[in-house]
């Protein structure tokens, strides 16, 4: 498993983009494709910064399956 977080309650929006800013990214390096689910707190604006902000790219499963479909 890799990084985790503990968190009292359930997850929302806000824990996940600490989650990614804190805990997550510091371990990316520069051109790794990070591919997440359609769960809401998933497409905020921030993570999608956070993560290009360290030379990642981030995709969703229902944008890759599209370009597999197409090619």
């Amino acid at each position: 498993m890799g990084e985790s977080m503990l968190i009292e309650g359930s997850a929302n929006a806000v824990a996940f983009e600490q989650y990614i800013e804190k805990i997550l990214t510091p371990a990316f390096s520069e051109g790794q494709i990070v591919l997440m689910d359609n769960l809401a707190a998933h497409k905020s604006v921030r993570v999608a910064e956070v993560i290009q902000s360290r030379g990642c790219q981030l995709l969703f499963f229902s944008e890759l399956l599209a370009r597999l479909l197409t090619h």
